[in-house]
Protein backbone atom coordinates (compact mmCIF):
# COMPACT_ATOMS: atom_id res chain seq x y z
CA UNK A 1 0.00 0.00 0.00
CA UNK A 2 0.93 3.60 -0.80
CA UNK A 3 2.77 5.59 2.26
CA UNK A 4 2.76 9.25 2.03
CA UNK A 5 5.14 11.86 4.05
CA UNK A 6 6.26 15.26 3.05
CA UNK A 7 4.76 18.31 2.27
CA UNK A 8 1.09 17.50 -0.25
CA UNK A 9 -0.19 21.13 -0.42
CA UNK A 10 -4.15 20.93 -0.67
CA UNK A 11 -4.07 23.43 -3.56
CA UNK A 12 -6.79 26.19 -4.32
CA UNK A 13 -9.08 25.99 -7.65
CA UNK A 14 -7.91 28.88 -9.69
CA UNK A 15 -9.98 30.75 -11.67
CA UNK A 16 -10.68 32.64 -14.79
CA UNK A 17 -13.35 35.65 -15.05
CA UNK A 18 -15.94 34.04 -16.74
CA UNK A 19 -16.11 31.59 -13.42
CA UNK A 20 -14.60 28.65 -15.75
CA UNK A 21 -11.15 27.09 -14.23
CA UNK A 22 -8.28 28.78 -15.49
CA UNK A 23 -6.10 26.08 -16.21
CA UNK A 24 -2.80 27.64 -17.47
CA UNK A 25 -2.76 29.16 -13.70
CA UNK A 26 -3.56 25.48 -12.07
CA UNK A 27 -0.67 24.60 -13.53
CA UNK A 28 1.67 27.71 -12.41
CA UNK A 29 0.51 26.79 -9.11
CA UNK A 30 1.20 23.14 -9.40
CA UNK A 31 4.67 23.96 -10.45
CA UNK A 32 5.11 26.51 -7.75
CA UNK A 33 4.76 23.87 -5.04
CA UNK A 34 6.86 21.33 -6.63
CA UNK A 35 9.95 23.87 -6.83
CA UNK A 36 8.81 24.54 -3.63
CA UNK A 37 9.85 20.90 -2.49
CA UNK A 38 5.81 19.39 -2.29
CA UNK A 39 6.13 15.72 -2.27
CA UNK A 40 2.51 15.23 -3.29
CA UNK A 41 -0.36 17.43 -4.46
CA UNK A 42 -3.69 17.23 -3.67
CA UNK A 43 -6.53 18.49 -5.55
CA UNK A 44 -10.63 19.27 -5.03
CA UNK A 45 -10.31 19.55 -1.21
CA UNK A 46 -11.74 21.95 1.19
CA UNK A 47 -8.82 24.54 -0.16
CA UNK A 48 -9.84 23.15 -3.53
CA UNK A 49 -13.31 24.36 -3.69
CA UNK A 50 -14.75 20.96 -4.80
CA UNK A 51 -17.70 21.01 -3.13
CA UNK A 52 -18.50 24.67 -5.46
CA UNK A 53 -17.81 22.77 -8.60
CA UNK A 54 -19.79 20.16 -10.85
CA UNK A 55 -18.46 17.40 -12.29
CA UNK A 56 -17.37 18.41 -15.26
CA UNK A 57 -15.66 21.13 -13.43
CA UNK A 58 -14.16 18.68 -11.15
CA UNK A 59 -12.89 16.20 -14.30
CA UNK A 60 -11.09 19.40 -15.92
CA UNK A 61 -9.08 20.17 -12.20
CA UNK A 62 -8.01 16.72 -11.64
CA UNK A 63 -7.32 15.71 -15.41
CA UNK A 64 -5.00 19.01 -15.61
CA UNK A 65 -3.65 18.37 -12.27
CA UNK A 66 -2.03 15.00 -13.59
CA UNK A 67 -1.34 16.15 -16.55
CA UNK A 68 0.95 18.33 -14.86
CA UNK A 69 2.55 16.13 -11.95
CA UNK A 70 3.32 14.07 -14.56
CA UNK A 71 4.11 11.07 -11.99
CA UNK A 72 6.76 13.36 -10.34
CA UNK A 73 5.08 12.40 -6.93
CA UNK A 74 1.79 11.07 -5.66
CA UNK A 75 -1.46 12.98 -6.89
CA UNK A 76 -4.29 12.87 -4.30
CA UNK A 77 -8.06 13.71 -5.35
CA UNK A 78 -11.18 14.53 -2.99
CA UNK A 79 -14.39 12.23 -4.54
CA UNK A 80 -16.36 14.98 -1.50
CA UNK A 81 -19.45 13.55 -1.52
CA UNK A 82 -22.30 13.46 1.51
CA UNK A 83 -23.24 9.94 0.70
CA UNK A 84 -21.36 6.89 -0.13
CA UNK A 85 -23.25 6.24 -3.63
CA UNK A 86 -21.83 9.96 -4.22
CA UNK A 87 -18.52 9.32 -2.97
CA UNK A 88 -18.39 6.44 -5.30
CA UNK A 89 -19.92 7.96 -8.16
CA UNK A 90 -17.40 10.71 -7.75
CA UNK A 91 -14.54 8.20 -7.54
CA UNK A 92 -15.60 6.25 -10.90
CA UNK A 93 -15.40 9.69 -12.56
CA UNK A 94 -12.13 10.15 -11.70
CA UNK A 95 -10.80 6.53 -12.06
CA UNK A 96 -8.94 7.22 -15.01
CA UNK A 97 -7.24 10.36 -15.16
CA UNK A 98 -4.49 9.34 -13.17
CA UNK A 99 -4.17 9.90 -9.30
CA UNK A 100 -2.64 8.02 -7.19
CA UNK A 101 -5.30 7.91 -4.26
CA UNK A 102 -8.73 9.64 -3.39
CA UNK A 103 -9.65 11.40 -0.34
CA UNK A 104 -12.78 11.26 1.17
CA UNK A 105 -14.31 12.67 4.06
CA UNK A 106 -17.34 11.52 6.48
CA UNK A 107 -20.93 11.92 5.17
CA UNK A 108 -22.09 14.96 5.56
CA UNK A 109 -25.63 16.73 6.12
CA UNK A 110 -27.13 13.87 7.64
CA UNK A 111 -26.21 12.65 11.06
CA UNK A 112 -24.26 9.19 10.67
CA UNK A 113 -23.75 7.18 13.31
CA UNK A 114 -19.76 5.81 14.01
CA UNK A 115 -20.76 2.55 13.03
CA UNK A 116 -22.11 3.84 9.77
CA UNK A 117 -19.08 6.51 9.34
CA UNK A 118 -16.71 3.51 9.23
CA UNK A 119 -19.38 1.50 6.96
CA UNK A 120 -19.23 4.73 4.63
CA UNK A 121 -15.25 4.35 4.59
CA UNK A 122 -15.35 0.69 4.21
CA UNK A 123 -17.90 0.61 1.29
CA UNK A 124 -16.32 3.54 -0.23
CA UNK A 125 -12.57 1.81 0.04
CA UNK A 126 -14.39 -1.33 -1.41
CA UNK A 127 -15.43 -0.12 -4.74
CA UNK A 128 -12.64 2.17 -5.24
CA UNK A 129 -9.79 1.75 -7.63
CA UNK A 130 -7.23 3.43 -6.11
CA UNK A 131 -6.39 3.67 -1.86
CA UNK A 132 -8.27 5.76 -0.45
CA UNK A 133 -7.35 8.16 2.34
CA UNK A 134 -10.16 9.76 4.90
CA UNK A 135 -10.27 13.34 5.75
CA UNK A 136 -11.59 14.46 8.76
CA UNK A 137 -12.47 17.69 8.51
CA UNK A 138 -15.34 18.56 11.22
CA UNK A 139 -15.47 22.37 10.80
CA UNK A 140 -16.82 21.42 7.11
CA UNK A 141 -18.74 17.92 8.12
CA UNK A 142 -19.95 19.52 10.78
CA UNK A 143 -18.34 16.59 13.30
CA UNK A 144 -15.17 15.01 14.43
CA UNK A 145 -14.85 11.47 13.23
CA UNK A 146 -14.26 9.43 16.61
CA UNK A 147 -10.68 8.41 17.13
CA UNK A 148 -11.52 5.24 17.46
CA UNK A 149 -13.22 4.31 14.06
CA UNK A 150 -10.05 6.19 12.41
CA UNK A 151 -7.58 3.83 14.04
CA UNK A 152 -10.11 0.17 12.95
CA UNK A 153 -10.48 1.53 9.74
CA UNK A 154 -6.51 2.51 9.01
CA UNK A 155 -5.87 -0.26 11.32
CA UNK A 156 -7.51 -3.40 9.13
CA UNK A 157 -5.43 -2.02 5.63
CA UNK A 158 -9.14 -0.72 4.79
CA UNK A 159 -7.62 2.99 4.51
CA UNK A 160 -4.13 4.42 3.12
CA UNK A 161 -4.09 7.12 5.76
CA UNK A 162 -5.60 9.79 7.44
CA UNK A 163 -5.77 13.69 6.81
CA UNK A 164 -7.05 15.28 10.43
CA UNK A 165 -7.94 19.17 9.53
CA UNK A 166 -9.61 18.54 12.81
CA UNK A 167 -6.63 20.28 15.14
CA UNK A 168 -7.39 17.65 17.98
CA UNK A 169 -3.79 16.71 18.60
CA UNK A 170 -5.17 14.35 21.33
CA UNK A 171 -7.15 12.36 19.07
CA UNK A 172 -4.26 12.43 16.78
CA UNK A 173 -2.03 11.00 18.76
CA UNK A 174 -4.60 8.33 20.10
CA UNK A 175 -4.94 7.18 16.73
CA UNK A 176 -0.88 7.37 15.91
CA UNK A 177 -0.43 5.18 19.32
CA UNK A 178 -3.67 3.06 18.67
CA UNK A 179 -2.59 1.78 14.91
CA UNK A 180 1.42 2.22 15.75
CA UNK A 181 4.57 2.50 14.67
CA UNK A 182 4.63 -0.53 12.45
CA UNK A 183 1.51 1.03 10.61
CA UNK A 184 1.48 1.25 6.58
CA UNK A 185 -1.44 3.51 6.59
CA UNK A 186 -0.15 7.25 6.57
CA UNK A 187 -0.66 10.05 9.19
CA UNK A 188 -0.98 13.32 7.95
CA UNK A 189 -1.93 16.58 9.84
CA UNK A 190 -3.94 19.78 8.12
CA UNK A 191 -3.77 21.69 10.68
CA UNK A 192 -1.56 24.83 10.01
CA UNK A 193 -1.06 25.96 13.37
CA UNK A 194 -0.16 22.72 14.65
CA UNK A 195 2.05 21.20 12.32
CA UNK A 196 5.33 20.80 14.50
CA UNK A 197 3.43 19.28 17.64
CA UNK A 198 1.56 16.63 15.00
CA UNK A 199 5.00 15.72 13.88
CA UNK A 200 6.08 15.10 17.21
CA UNK A 201 3.00 13.49 18.13
CA UNK A 202 3.72 11.05 14.93
CA UNK A 203 2.45 12.42 11.95
CA UNK A 204 4.25 11.21 8.52
CA UNK A 205 3.46 14.64 6.43
CA UNK A 206 1.56 17.66 6.10
CA UNK A 207 -1.51 18.90 4.30
CA UNK A 208 -2.08 22.49 5.21
CA UNK A 209 -3.88 24.93 3.19
CA UNK A 210 -1.17 28.16 4.09
CA UNK A 211 1.26 25.74 1.93
CA UNK A 212 -0.45 27.32 -1.11
CA UNK A 213 1.04 30.64 -0.22
CA UNK A 214 4.38 29.82 1.90
CA UNK A 215 4.84 25.77 0.86
CA UNK A 216 8.55 26.89 1.28
CA UNK A 217 7.99 27.48 5.47
CA UNK A 218 6.60 23.67 5.37
CA UNK A 219 9.66 22.33 3.57
CA UNK A 220 11.70 24.39 5.71
CA UNK A 221 10.09 22.81 9.52
CA UNK A 222 9.51 19.39 8.40
CA UNK A 223 13.38 19.55 7.34
CA UNK A 224 14.26 21.03 10.86
CA UNK A 225 12.04 18.47 12.99
CA UNK A 226 14.10 16.08 10.95
CA UNK A 227 17.32 17.18 11.77
CA UNK A 228 15.88 17.27 15.50
CA UNK A 229 16.37 21.22 15.46
CA UNK A 230 13.89 22.30 17.61
CA UNK A 231 14.95 26.33 17.83
CA UNK A 232 15.08 26.65 14.24
CA UNK A 233 11.09 24.50 13.56
CA UNK A 234 9.94 26.31 16.83
CA UNK A 235 10.88 29.59 15.15
CA UNK A 236 9.00 28.62 12.04
CA UNK A 237 6.07 27.24 13.37
CA UNK A 238 5.33 30.40 15.52
CA UNK A 239 5.80 32.10 11.89
CA UNK A 240 3.19 29.96 10.59
CA UNK A 241 1.21 30.54 13.42
CA UNK A 242 1.14 34.23 13.18
CA UNK A 243 0.48 33.68 8.91
CA UNK A 244 -2.81 32.02 9.91
CA UNK A 245 -4.06 35.13 10.45
CA UNK A 246 -4.24 35.74 6.92
CA UNK A 247 -7.26 33.50 6.96
CA UNK A 248 -9.44 35.80 9.43
CA UNK A 249 -8.48 39.39 7.39
CA UNK A 250 -11.47 39.00 5.23
CA UNK A 251 -14.18 37.99 8.16
CA UNK A 252 -12.75 41.18 9.94
CA UNK A 253 -13.98 42.99 6.53
CA UNK A 254 -17.58 41.15 6.64
CA UNK A 255 -16.71 38.17 4.80
CA UNK A 256 -18.23 34.14 5.25
CA UNK A 257 -15.36 32.19 6.67
CA UNK A 258 -14.58 30.08 3.58
CA UNK A 259 -14.78 33.15 1.47
CA UNK A 260 -11.91 34.84 3.77
CA UNK A 261 -9.89 31.89 3.57
CA UNK A 262 -9.79 30.93 -0.46
CA UNK A 263 -9.98 35.05 -1.27
CA UNK A 264 -6.72 35.43 1.06
CA UNK A 265 -4.70 32.68 -0.55
CA UNK A 266 -5.97 34.19 -4.16
CA UNK A 267 -4.97 37.47 -3.39
CA UNK A 268 -1.53 36.52 -2.08
CA UNK A 269 -0.78 33.92 -5.18
CA UNK A 270 -2.41 37.05 -7.37
CA UNK A 271 0.43 39.50 -5.46
CA UNK A 272 3.43 36.72 -5.80
CA UNK A 273 2.57 36.34 -9.83
CA UNK A 274 1.81 32.50 -9.70
CA UNK A 275 -2.42 32.88 -10.71
CA UNK A 276 -3.54 35.27 -12.84
CA UNK A 277 -6.98 36.06 -10.50
CA UNK A 278 -7.72 36.15 -6.96
CA UNK A 279 -11.60 35.30 -8.11
CA UNK A 280 -13.91 32.50 -5.68
CA UNK A 281 -16.59 30.64 -6.60
CA UNK A 282 -20.26 31.54 -6.29
CA UNK A 283 -21.90 32.36 -3.90
CA UNK A 284 -18.47 33.36 -1.92
CA UNK A 285 -18.31 36.62 -1.61
CA UNK A 286 -15.43 39.17 -3.48
CA UNK A 287 -12.22 39.82 -1.30
CA UNK A 288 -12.50 43.70 -0.37
CA UNK A 289 -9.58 45.67 -1.05
CA UNK A 290 -9.54 47.13 2.59
CA UNK A 291 -8.88 43.19 3.65
CA UNK A 292 -6.38 42.77 0.54
CA UNK A 293 -4.31 45.55 1.51
CA UNK A 294 -3.85 44.37 5.33
CA UNK A 295 -3.04 40.80 3.79
CA UNK A 296 -0.09 41.81 1.97
CA UNK A 297 1.05 43.71 4.79
CA UNK A 298 0.92 40.97 7.40
CA UNK A 299 3.10 38.77 4.92
CA UNK A 300 5.76 40.80 4.65
CA UNK A 301 5.38 41.14 8.42
CA UNK A 302 5.60 37.44 8.98
CA UNK A 303 8.69 37.58 6.36
CA UNK A 304 10.51 40.68 8.41
CA UNK A 305 9.81 38.95 11.93
CA UNK A 306 10.91 35.29 10.18
CA UNK A 307 14.26 36.85 9.35
CA UNK A 308 14.78 37.86 12.46
CA UNK A 309 13.72 35.09 14.60
CA UNK A 310 16.10 32.51 12.32
CA UNK A 311 19.05 34.95 13.00
CA UNK A 312 18.50 35.02 16.26
CA UNK A 313 18.58 31.31 16.23
CA UNK A 314 21.45 30.30 13.60
CA UNK A 315 23.63 33.05 15.77
CA UNK A 316 23.11 31.38 19.34
CA UNK A 317 23.98 28.19 17.56
CA UNK A 318 27.42 29.85 16.29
Amino acid sequence: MMRLAGLIPPICTPLAHDGSIDVPSLRSLIEFQLEAGATGIFVLGSSGEAIYLDDAERRQVAEAAAGVVGGRVPLLIGALAPTTRRVIQQMGMLADVGADAFVVTAPFYAQPSPQEVAAHFRKSAAASPLPVLIYDIPGNVGYKIAPEIAAAVLRDGTIAGLKDSSGSLEDFARVAVDIGTDRVAALLSGADTTALRALEAGADGLIPGLANVRPDLFVDLLTAHAAGDRGRAGVIQDAIVTLNGIFRIGQEHGLGRHASEIGALKNVLVDRGVIRAPLSPEPLEPYPPAAREALLDLMAEVERQLRTDLAAVEGAHS
